[in-house]
């Protein structure tokens, strides 16, 4: 009985060890645990059942051993197994996760580069229409923002008329810096010793990023930007793509401005057009009944201009014109308007000026002109004005009773004896 339990309890510890110690350790480390406890169930079957018995027991724990064994090495396979797919599986998750990064980097490139050529289509679609440079303000604000991400810049014009003032078409987030108006912008520039035609970055607390607009290496523009010193060179960069993209629409609209100009600007004097005085005393007398102020008209006339032609001929008599055209342009302040109102008259429009005020900048301009030397060959001629004054709402409540009030005025220094000023009061 003794002897067929020992054989019992080695046969069990042979078969079953390598099972359970599977269940508990899987992989390699379980089968080499079932080894040695089946190892132990040969021995304890040989002690117990003695020499010749117990070499059966041998027999049979041998026989017993190289099946639980094969069992154990074939059951061993199945987690290695998994842990390959798991290692694979592994790999494959991080391939996926790289790859759907680097599709979602190239979607937001793609979208930032979508962003970038409406914001050109845009801005250059603007420019083309442009006939007010006033309404195209924030349409072009939109498409700077977007397209270089700035917050704040400036965006220049130059005029072929005014080719030292630049003249802006967009400022966003500037006022009160270098940026705020062209004179400064001017004057920082210069300070960085830099030529108008580079672009560069300047150094300080601030960075300011300057890049010109050319077209056929023509100078038509100035692009200028506040930037951060982390991202200074990108935005550089970028602003320097965005000129050289919009370049051939600013040439246009600056052509456009020119011929605008053109068209309200008398050839010979240099001064306003008639229509064009006529649109800005009606904006004008809408501006002092809204606010209740005043302005005042000048009528003047260059005395005796018929016999001047007559006797030193048409092209002195231009030259006449001209002359009194930059003297009245350099008498007055910029807020006033000066136009060539007939054939020799000439008209001032002063807003918010009072009849003391009037007087005396009148005479001071009929004494300048008094005291020009026109020149025709050896001679010199001397020309003289007459001039009417008339104020709003003082002698009219219209810009034609204005204007009719002035006129008088102005026949009245005729019938005077010429060369002298008449106020219409």
């Amino acid at each position: 009985m003794l002897f067929q339990l020992s054989i019992t309890s080695g046969a069990a510890a042979i078969a079953l060890g390598p099972l359970l110690a599977m269940l508990f350790y899987p992989g390699r480390k379980g089968f080499i645990s079932g080894i040695l406890i089946s190892t132990l169930g040969v021995v304890v079957t040989c002690f117990k059942a003695g020499f010749i018995n117990g070499g059966a027991g041998v027999i049979v724990s041998a026989a017993l051993f190289i099946l639980v064994t094969y069992s154990c090495r074939k059951n061993s396979a199945i987690p290695e197994g998994l842990e390959k797919k798991r290692i694979r599986t592994s790999s494959l998750k991080v391939e996926l996760t790289r790859q759907l990064a680097s599709s979602k980097d190239e979607a937001e490139k793609m979208h930032h580069e979508h962003k970038r050529s409406l914001a050109v289509y845009t801005a250059i679609k603007t420019l083309s229409e442009a006939i007010d440079l006033n309404a195209v303000k924030i349409p072009l604000e939109n498409c700077i923002k977007d397209y270089t991400g700035l917050e704040s810049f400036a965006f220049y014009l130059q005029y072929m008329h005014d080719p030292q003032n630049l003249h802006p078409i967009v400022k966003k987030n500037v006022d009160n810096t270098e940026l705020g108006n062209w004179e400064r912008l001017n004057q920082f520039v210069s300070a960085s010793g830099k030529d108008y035609d580079v672009s560069f970055i300047s150094e300080g607390v601030k960075q300011i990023a300057c890049v010109p607009v050319m077209h056929s290496n023509e100078f038509v523009g100035y692009f200028a930007a506040f930037v951060p010193k982390d991202s200074g060179n990108e935005k550089l960069s970028v602003m320097k793509a965005f000129a050289e993209e919009v370049a051939f629409a600013i040439k246009r609209v600056r052509l456009f401005q020119e011929v605008e100009w053109l068209s309200q600007i008398d050839g010979l004097t240099g001064v306003y057009r008639r229509n064009v005085l006529d649109e800005r005393l009606m904006d004008e007398t809408m501006r002092a009944k809204t606010f209740k102020t005043t302005y005042c008209l000048m009528l003047m006339d260059i005395d005796h201009f018929k016999k001047l032609n007559d006797t030193y001929g048409h092209q002195f008599g231009d030259s006449v014109l001209h002359r009194i055209g930059e003297i009245l342009k350099s008498s007055v302040y910029e807020t006033d308007f000066v136009a060539r109102y007939g054939g020799e008259e000439f008209a001032v429009l002063l807003p918010r000026a009072d009849s003391a005020g009037v007087l005396r900048k009148a005479e001071a301009i009929r004494s300048r002109v008094e005291h020009e030397n026109f020149m025709q060959g050896l001679d010199t001629v001397k020309v003289t004005i007459s001039i009417g004054i008339a104020h709003y709402p003082r002698d009219g409540q219209s810009p034609e009773s204005v204007i009719s009030a002035a006129d008088a005025a102005l026949y009245a220094a005729k019938e005077r004896g010429r060369n002298r000023i008449v106020d219409a009061f």
